[in-house]
């Protein structure tokens, strides 16, 4: 699914309240408005999309799955590791932790693996040790033990796929807010334009109730949002190049960390950029991390602080 682009320029929160006051003009100028062809349906079906727009998830509720999944992900990952380090270590025991019979069973990084890996080291460990079983019952290997592992693998490898599938969930979420977003915005400027046109020749005030004001930055996609002490939110950033520029403003009172990364849940990364509380950093995507190639494309915004935070993000 391509990632579509946020029409508008301005958080969604202002689009809700743009919808508002347009909505608010309108039908006070329902009456003049009917020779632009507005009438109470127009009104009624602005309402209905703004409802929509406003009701669906923002990026802070969406995170509870992903987060859900990925914990569960870890858990499994570690019974895993701590399966891999015991079967190994009986093979250390009995053969030396130089000798040829060790060195098969290749775990001197499992402590760095990522859970995908863990998968690929315990079938490996597996085989060895059902290699040397015979041989290892003296240290205490049983295939009660080896059947139990096995299991390890297997489940862990199911809760990898959960987890995919909880960023899939939610990157089509995020497409459907988007989505709805642009259809809202399109009938927001649609009304204005007719406002304006009603009143273009007539009346100055009344004219300016329509103008809709944008960021400053052309075709800038914005998000705003919470992050709650000591947590993580991947943020909805859609459309971003290796070039694209971004201004992060930290609109409360807590040190916040933004960073591309390839984990949703991430609460840190090598490339960071620190924005102090009421502070404005301007980077590139590049220069928080951006991967070319597609591993780092997942945009955090992390709170280390002991209360909580809040923000807004223009790109462009």
């Amino acid at each position: 699914m391509k990632a579509l682009r946020r029409n508008y320029s301005m958080s969604d929160a202002d689009l809700i309240q743009l919808a508002d006051d347009i909505h608010g003009s309108a039908t006070r100028d329902l009456i003049p408005l009917e020779d632009q062809g507005v009438n109470p349906q127009i009104l009624a079906a602005l309402v209905v999309a703004r409802d929509l727009f406003s009701d669906y998830p923002t990026d802070e509720v969406l995170m509870g799955a992903m987060i859900v999944a990925t914990q569960l992900r870890d858990d499994k990952a570690m019974i895993v590791r701590k399966g891999i380090d015991n079967l190994a270590s009986k093979a250390r025991f009995k053969f030396g932790g130089d000798s040829g019979e060790y060195i098969r069973y290749g775990v001197g990084s499992i402590s760095q693996e990522q859970p995908h890996e863990l998968i690929r080291t315990g079938r490996r460990v597996l085989q060895m040790s059902n290699e040397y079983e015979t041989v290892l019952v003296t240290e205490g290997l049983t295939s009660i033990m080896l059947d139990d592992f096995s299991g390890d693998l297997y489940n862990l490898d199911i809760q990898i796929d959960a987890q995919k599938a909880s960023i899939k969930d939610r990157n089509a979420a995020t497409h459907e807010r988007i989505r709805l977003g642009n259809a809202l915005y399109a009938r927001v400027v649609n009304l204005a334009e007719k406002g304006k046109q009603c009143w273009k020749y007539t009346n100055e005030a009344l004219y300016n109730d329509y103008i809709i004001h944008h960021r400053s930055t052309p075709n800038a996609q914005v998000v705003d949002g919470n992050v709650g002490e000591g947590q993580a939110v991947n943020l909805s950033v859609t459309d971003v190049e290796s070039n694209s520029e971004f201004t992060l403003t930290n609109t409360g009172d807590s040190e916040l960390r933004f960073f591309f990364t390839d984990n949703p849940v991430s609460t840190s990364e090598t490339t960071f950029v620190s924005v102090p509380p009421h502070s404005i950093v301007m980077r590139t995507a590049v220069q928080m991390g951006f991967n070319e190639a597609g591993l780092y494309t997942l945009f955090n915004v992390f709170n280390p602080g002991p209360q909580p935070g809040s923000y807004d993000v223009e790109w462009s």
